[in-house]
């Protein structure tokens, strides 16, 4: 989901793709009013979206579709629609696309994850690579060329200061793009093999305040975490990155449910949300540190839930690509986490703090039965309709 939050007129829209890959075939991106006066809208589009981000600077937002359409969205108004240069398919645990996701960076920029087909090598052609994430001018939908990478993350990040893409994937790499100026160059996790090893990543999120990067693992109750101001790049075709002591693979205990996560760290508050996929009900909360620069970075806190049903409806987690995403509420400065059921008749919103400050079973990670998430005001439930 996309988030545009406008700081002037305190503001708060979520853009809520009405497809994903495959087990929602509906058209058309959904425009839900999270905080402040912004009316609810359907936007359609020719083809199934699957993901949607926002600029908060310009309010717009860049939405991918299963095939290689790409959408500009403006307020309630679908104000251009682009190709990419996708063909083929990538094939995730989750589903199918050509495009596959999208992310925005500060300067004005749309990045959609895509498929390749590769070409037929020889000696005059060689092989395309298969997996691309491609730059467009939010303001006009230009090309603004592309960046071949081994794996597309079904979920990736950008880091908006550095201006780099973060590729977390279930190959089981955290490769990252630098792409702020110049030729965009990518850079493979040297340390795969032996810190992620046969885990599989199922999306990337970046506190970027402190460069703490993290991936979910998929399959596993896991989470990678990377301090990414002690990291060392090598330049090379592809170059290569290493964090020595300052990246692994944790264990978080108590979170039996959440066996495959969307991610998302907020833009404040060292906290994220984490929401299981395939249906389900669980999600969980989790804080980070609040300095890097030194030492192995690790998850502070983490505490999982099971989401109350919302008015009229039960509640069932999303498919893929994953139904979460966070924001910093112009109103009160708290963070909050957004998630989406798989029904598409509402959203959660998420008081990430107050989720972590939760009574729980004595000793553990999870929260106390009995306590009612609503009426203590943790989560809140708003229609999509």
């Amino acid at each position: 989901m996309g988030v545009i939050v406008d700081s002037n007129s305190k503001n708060v829209s979520v853009y809520v793709p009405a497809g994903d890959w495959g087990e929602t075939d509906v058209t058309g991106v959904y425009l839900v009013p999270i905080e402040g006066g912004v009316s609810r809208a359907t936007i359609a589009t020719p083809n199934i979206a699957n993901s949607c981000s926002g600029d908060s600077i310009t309010g717009t937002v860049i939405c991918s579709a299963n095939n290689t359409d790409v959408y500009i969205i403006n307020g309630s108004t679908l104000t251009k629609t682009v190709t990419s240069i996708g063909s083929g398919i990538a094939d995730f645990s989750g589903g199918s696309c050509t495009n596959c996701n999208s992310a925005v960076d500060p300067l004005g920029v749309g990045i959609i994850g895509l498929a390749r087909e590769p070409a037929v090598s020889s000696t005059v052609a060689p092989a395309r690579p298969t997996a691309l994430y491609q730059f467009f001018a939010l303001a006009d939908g230009a090309s603004l060329g592309a960046a071949g990478v081994p794996e597309l993350s079904e979920s990736p990040a950008v880091e908006p200061n550095k201006h780099w893409i973060l590729s977390g994937t279930e190959g089981g790499d955290y490769s990252i793009v630098q792409y702020g100026t110049g030729t965009a160059q990518l850079f493979r996790y040297a340390d795969r093999a032996s810190v992620i090893s046969v885990a599989e990543l199922d999306g990337a999120a970046v506190d970027c305040t402190t460069d703490i990067a993290v991936a979910s693992v998929e399959f596993a109750d896991a989470m990678f975490v990377a301090d990414l101001t002690q990291a060392k790049f090598t330049a090379g075709s592809p170059g290569s990155w290493t964090a020595p002591g300052a990246a692994q693979v944790q264990t978080l205990v108590d979170i039996a449910g959440l066996t495959s996560t969307g991610i998302s760290v907020a833009p404040s508050g060292h906290v994220g949300l984490m929401q299981a996929e395939f249906g389900g009900t669980e999600f969980a909360g989790f804080s980070l540190p609040a300095t890097s620069g030194s030492g192995m970075p690790a998850v502070q806190d983490w505490v999982e839930a099971g989401m109350p049903n919302p008015p009229s409806d039960t509640w069932s987690n999303s498919f893929d690509p994953h139904g979460v995403t966070t924001f910093t509420s112009p109103s009160s400065g708290k963070p909050f986490g957004v998630l989406l059921n798989a029904d598409r008749n509402f959203v959660a919103v998420v008081d990430i703090n107050a989720l972590l400050a939760a009574p729980r079973v004595a000793g553990t990670h999870n929260i106390r039965p009995g306590f009612n998430l609503v009426t203590n005001n943790v989560v809140r439930f708003v229609s999509i309709h």
